[in-house]
């Protein structure tokens, strides 16, 4: 089959989404499917695909919004243009937030819209306070996404049963399908060569996390119990790697605690350097955290974990459906409950 694959932000940010979309791709090549992958020319990715990246054009407009839906058209002319002339089985979208532009790219195209859905976005706008008007916009764009989709690929049953429960989906039309890693690329390697390679001291011990900052990711709670860790395990270190929008707060919070020299935050890392990280680890958190009267996420099925997993360390993560699940199904690690930071530290400590 020819697949049309069509992810609305930068290829050159090594994020868990970017490397869930190469990984799936190469996998549906290397099975004799034709792939190519669109994107929006904000930054292009940096190592060899086996199947063709797209470059669309991408605006710099104010305000952002304007400049978010004249992309939009672009993609559509673009799409439409290429489509035209490969004649794709598939479209296949990571769904676009405020927009519905893909179900006239597939319509007038003739083929299969398959939508992956990672959470639903209306539940994180309303967790932070979004206007009347945006959750409206945005209800509107994720029931026509949904609704005209052939099949929806929804990463964990929490969002499936979300997807059938807030937009009526057909539960026989929503598919669940858990994240992973690639145990080819994130395979176990001696710990100390790890360390060397990347410059870290090679007798301390590391608590390691990566993925976006972000107040639902728990690296507030983590820094918050650093120095009841450094107490009972005074050589520990712990390694931050990412970025987001809560950056400088998480840092000036290490500050303040005056706990700076036992964190190395290293912000984003290309793909190829993630494994060794992660093999430099001796433990892999994913303290998620739920946030307010509204579930900023109410699941998740974390690539972080699997791929910690792939290089056999332990995993210490919160009792979050998904992710809690499989750690505790897996025997890979230790769950804690959520909003006890104390027996986050415990299980770290242990």
């Amino acid at each position: 089959m020819r697949i049309f694959y069509y992810y609305h932000a930068a290829m050159n940010i090594p994020s868990g989404s970017a490397r869930h979309i190469i990984e799936v791709m190469e996998e549906l090549q290397k099975r004799g499917h034709d792939i190519s992958l669109f994107a929006l020319d904000r930054g292009r990715y940096q190592f060899e695909t086996l199947f063709k990246i797209v470059y669309m054009p991408s605006l710099n407009i104010k305000p952002r919004i304007i400049g978010y839906y004249l992309e939009c058209v672009l993609v559509v002319l673009y799409m439409i243009y290429c489509g035209l002339k490969a004649k794709p089985d598939i479209l296949y979208v990571r769904t676009p937030f405020y927009a519905f532009h893909p179900i006239f790219i597939a319509w007038l195209l003739r083929c299969h819209h398959i939508a992956e859905i990672m959470e639903l976005q209306l539940e994180d706008l309303k967790w932070a306070g979004a206007s009347r008007l945006r959750l409206a916009l945005t209800r509107l764009c994720e029931t026509l996404n949904y609704r005209f989709a052939d099949r929806i690929i929804a990463i964990t049953d929490e969002v499936r049963t979300m997807l059938s429960r807030v937009y009526r989906i057909p539960l026989n039309k929503i598919i669940h399908i858990e994240a992973g890693a690639n145990p080819e690329k994130c395979r176990p390697i001696e710990t100390r060569k790890a360390r060397v390679e990347m410059g870290l001291p090679v007798d301390d011990l590391y608590v390691g996390f990566i993925g976006s900052f972000y107040l639902w990711s728990g690296i507030g709670d983590l820094i918050s119990i650093a120095p009841t860790i450094l107490r009972e395990v005074p050589q520990s270190r712990f390694i931050i790697i990412g970025s987001g929008e809560l950056d400088k707060e998480f840092r000036d919070k290490v500050d303040l605690l005056g706990v700076k020299d036992r964190f190395v935050f290293t912000g984003q890392i290309t793909f190829d350097k993630i494994p060794l990280y992660i093999n430099a680890f001796d433990i892999g958190v994913a303290p998620y955290i739920l946030g307010g009267d509204i579930s900023r996420k109410t699941s998740a099925s974390s690539i972080k974990v699997f791929e910690y997993m792939s290089c056999a360390k332990p995993v210490v993560t919160t009792d979050i459906k998904g992710t809690g699940d499989i750690v505790r199904e897996s025997e890979c690690g230790i769950v804690v409950p959520l909003y006890q930071p104390d027996k986050l530290a415990a299980a770290i400590i242990r």
